[in-house]
């Protein structure tokens, strides 16, 4: 009796080795995604952060330096009271005409804190009336310039009043000057804060010591307590940052707040956490199709590689199979060593391959920026497509000098943090590059050379603010062209930035110069 084998019902070792590659491409391809995105938000949030942070410190200065002069302009006025006497009503009215850009009242007051003289008239009925007695106290006892905590007077209008002090030429106290800003109504201390509401939900808004919105977007919740939320709170004690915080409706928001010490506010700077969703969507779709086409290859090279193992095997099982069905088949076995022959050249593939990956790898291993061959395959695919484009070509002045005197070490540390410094300046899209040894560049995407240039002078500046790894300040020479439409080549454009460049080290270094 003959006996019979069948394969059917069986999973080849063909398909067996191109579901267990599929799997694991696949399994990778979704952990390096997952990994990629967690990265790109943490990136982000710390971005936004920062951001907030910054800009919140920046607008607590704007303010300081409104209110010096809103103060110096107030005590301009008592120090005219003081020696002309009362000024008339028309006077007062052409004064607060003159500042009407910075207040929307003023009022003079006798040392009995009773108002004598204001403007504009729809606030003279609080002529002869008691001054609000938080303005009047607070002067009998400090006599200088200060600035009030923002309540409620004039006909339930919510202000912040600067007052500075009328001395007489025998030195006695007669009252005080005052200038008002309404909060409520328009003037240069609410445009300041409320015309800065962006498209991606960020806002800025300001409280005052006591927890109390001051100003904000929604007119509707000033004079609102939020002394629940933790960046008032922070602020309230004088302190500046940042970190994450839900609204009431617990909405997740990035912000970044600072104290303005003159008036006691807060100001807040914050974006929704909800900007970081697009991004990241985007991130997941470029990830996506750049691995379409190496998880295509894999798995090609998977088939083609299952093959050459199964093929061998498979002669030997058919072989196998026709001797026990009883099938005449040729007495000569397949040869042994030539299976593993082929499992030997299949790693060996493998081992080269692997090897051409890792030398076509597209970052500096020091500083994880773009290589230079990234660098020219990027420039080349940018004029192919017809991409504008500016160049900043930079070199850390007087680097070898790091080397000699602090050692290699030190050295790669300062080009790492420069690195670091690149990317903070840099927008979505533009690409840092590491040149070569200390020279760096950034392709600046969709951006006019004044605009580059632009780049180029914060990055150089905030470089030779910050301390570098050797103890002491760096500074760059820089050098910026744009892609012109007669230029055929990358080299044309990486030449003209090189010129400009080492104009700005032949000038004297530290310094941005424009190519000609």
């Amino acid at each position: 009796m003959k006996i019979t084998h069948s394969f059917t019902g069986k999973l080849k070792i063909r398909t067996f080795l191109l579901l267990l590659v599929t799997g694991a491409v696949l399994l990778a391809a979704a952990s390096g995604s997952y990994f990629a995105w967690q990265s790109n938000q943490a990136a982000l949030v710390d971005r936004y952060l920062q951001g907030n942070e910054q800009y919140a410190r920046k607008q607590a200065s704007n303010l300081n330096g409104i209110l010096q002069v809103m103060l110096r302009t107030v005590q301009t006025l008592s120090n005219q009271v003081a020696e002309s006497g009362m000024p008339g009503e028309s006077q007062l009215h052409d004064w607060l005409k003159l500042n009407h850009h910075y207040f929307n009242a003023v009022f003079i007051v006798n040392e009995h804190s009773q108002i004598v003289s204001a403007s504009p008239d729809n606030v003279s009925y609080t002529i002869g009336k008691q001054a609000p007695l938080n303005i009047g106290t607070t002067m009998q006892v400090r006599l200088e310039p200060f600035v009030t905590t923002p309540f409620t007077a004039l006909r339930n209008h919510y202000l912040l009043v600067l007052a500075a002090p009328i001395m007489k030429r025998d030195g006695s106290y007669a009252g005080f000057a005052a200038g008002a800003i309404l909060l409520d109504e328009k003037n240069e201390l609410s445009r300041l804060f409320t015309e800065h509401y962006y498209d991606n939900g960020s806002y800025l808004y300001v409280a005052d010591r006591f927890g109390r919105l001051a100003i904000h977007p929604d007119s509707d919740r000033i004079r609102e307590f939020v002394t629940h939320n933790e960046v008032v709170q922070q602020g309230m004690m004088g302190g500046s940052g940042s970190q994450k915080v839900k609204d009431d409706e617990g909405g997740l928001y990035l912000a970044g707040y600072a104290y303005e010490p003159l008036s006691g506010l807060v100001i807040v700077s914050q974006t929704p956490a909800s900007v970081l969703k697009a991004p990241a969507e985007k991130l997941l779709r470029h990830m996506l199709y750049d691995m379409l086409p190496v998880f295509f290859f894999i798995w090609l090279a998977a088939w083609l590689a299952s093959l050459a193992i199964s093929r061998p095997l498979h002669k030997l099982a058919r072989f196998t199979q026709g001797h026990a069905g009883g099938v005449p088949h040729s007495d000569e076995l397949p040869p042994a060593d030539s299976r593993i022959a082929e499992l030997w050249q299949l790693q060996s593939s493998l081992n080269r391959q692997l090897k051409l990956w890792s030398e076509e790898l597209q970052h500096d291993e020091l500083t994880g920026l773009a290589n230079r061959k990234t660098f020219n395959a990027t420039i080349r695919q940018w004029k192919v497509n017809h991409i504008p484009f500016s160049l900043i070509l930079m070199d850390v002045d007087h680097f070898k000098g790091i080397n000699d005197t602090f050692g290699h070490l030190v050295g790669d540390q300062v080009l790492r943090q420069l690195a670091s410094q690149l990317r903070s300046v840099t927008r979505e899209g533009d690409l840092c590059f590491r040149y070569g040894g200390e020279e760096f560049g950034i392709l600046v995407r969709y951006a006019k050379e004044q605009e580059a240039v632009a780049v180029a002078e914060r990055l150089r500046k905030n470089v030779s603010g910050v301390t570098s790894p050797s103890g002491r300040p760096v500074s760059l020479s820089l050098g910026v062209t744009a892609c012109r439409p007669e230029d055929k080549t990358a080299d044309a454009i990486i030449e003209r930035a090189d010129k400009a460049l080492y104009r700005s080290k032949e000038n004297g270094r530290n310094q941005t110069n424009l190519s000609l």
